[in-house]
């Protein structure tokens, strides 16, 4: 039997990605981009155990060139893991789902990357 699939995938630019990043790493859990290439970004996961020992996970995402920008520095990342590399338990792909489930996020006029809903509350702030 062949797998069957249609679903709308979202797509993010590496800007975007980094942004989520950010919002997602916190004291132990830390996240970053390994790797930019053609057709792949690598994103590293850690939480060290408690001797501070390192044992990263990553998460391979597809990805294309930006068509709007110029450069080839902030391609477009496909939010659909193809690979988990070092994930020995089987089970520890899931950190990511913070990364691939986060709301969206946009880069308001003064360079801070809002959710709708932190954009609403500082317009009503405002008012």
């Amino acid at each position: 039997m062949k797998t069957q699939r249609d679903n709308k995938a979202r797509v993010v630019a590496i800007e975007n990605l980094k942004a989520i990043i950010e919002r997602n790493n916190g004291f132990s859990h830390k996240y970053w981009i390994e790797d930019i290439k053609l057709h792949t970004v690598s994103v590293g996961y850690s939480n060290p155990d408690e001797y501070g020992n390192d044992d990263p996970i990553y998460a391979i995402f597809p990805c294309y060139i930006n068509p709007w920008d110029d450069n080839h520095e902030n391609p477009f990342v496909v939010m659909e893991m193809i690979d988990c590399e070092n994930d020995l338990d089987g089970y520890l792909y899931q950190a990511f789902d913070c990364i691939i489930d986060s709301e969206t996020i946009f880069r308001d006029n003064n360079e801070n990357w809002l959710t709708w809903n932190e954009a609403e509350k500082q317009l009503k702030e405002k008012q």
